[in-house]
């Protein structure tokens, strides 16, 4: 009884890690990765609107006639592994922060044989706060599973024949933690940390000591990415209430970033080795 008990639990753990396992597209805190901006479109990296870190800033605006609803920012020359294979990735994580409320288009090109897909027209009511968007690229219809090298985001579009639409002239968006996951659930903005759930990075030669608040027993999964976003280090932990600590070893010199997850929320910062 004492060996099946220890199974099911090791089963569960490679299960739970594997979910909580992301691919970071970008986070917008490492070394700029080159975006570029499509018609009436300016991209520049910023201040986080919440005042935490960094995110994309795109600016959309009326430039002549007609206003392309096509705007966006635009990356290219990545490896970006969707489907439901080994090493691929089902779910697209975008966290939009809007103005006013209007929608968002994303767009994947240069897949297997030339293949792109888009997302449907997706709603963002909320406004003047952290969205995290998620598409299931397995429910699109004609999505081919493999590597995609371009990642477009249309944050003003509405419809192919939507090209004059005043709700749209110079809006201001943003964008952070573009990423792939397995999980279909919206994380909580990173930028909802509050006092009470507070994390902590400190070195000392090559061991990495994070500590963080939980407000309850759970369950929470610490990860450490370089800002390539390739996972460095990954622990699943079982929380108590107040101070959890843990350690890692990372032995290269440059910048990471330490994620915790614990249900819904997900936490960040960025540290330097």
């Amino acid at each position: 009884m004492k060996r099946i008990y220890l199974i099911m639990v090791a089963c569960f753990a490679i299960s739970f890690m594997a979910k909580a396992q992301v691919f970071v597209i970008d986070d917008f805190e490492g070394a700029e990765k080159g975006w570029a901006s499509i018609a009436d479109a300016t991209v520049l990296v910023d201040v986080n609107p919440s005042g935490s870190g960094h995110a994309l800033k795109v600016t959309c605006s009326k430039v002549g006639a007609p206003y392309s609803s096509f705007s966006g920012p635009i990356l290219n020359g990545q490896t970006i592994p969707l489907g439901t294979g080994a090493g691929q990735y089902q779910y697209i994580h975008a966290k939009v922060y809007y103005e006013a409320a209007q929608t968002c288009v994303i767009k994947l090109e240069n897949g297997p044989g030339g293949a792109l897909f888009e997302s449907g027209w997706i709603d963002v009511n909320d406004v003047n706060v952290w969205k995290d968007l998620v598409v299931d690229v397995t429910t699109i219809s004609g999505f081919t599973p493999g590597d995609y090298g371009t990642f477009f985001m249309m944050p003003g579009r509405t419809n192919s024949e939507d090209w004059y639409n005043p709700k749209k002239e110079s809006q201001i968006f943003y964008i952070d933690n573009i990423e792939l996951s397995n999980d279909p659930n919206p994380t909580t903005s990173i930028t909802d940390v509050t006092a009470s759930s507070t994390l902590n990075v400190a070195t000392n030669g090559n061991l990495v000591s994070i500590s963080f608040d939980a407000q309850e027993s759970s369950v929470a999964t610490v990860s450490i990415f370089n800002v390539a976003g390739q996972m460095m280090n990954q622990q699943v932990l079982t929380t108590a209430v107040g101070v959890n600590q843990t350690t890692a070893t990372i032995t290269a010199k440059g910048i990471y970033i330490v994620k915790v997850e614990m249900g819904n929320k997900s936490f960040v910062l960025k540290f330097v080795k």
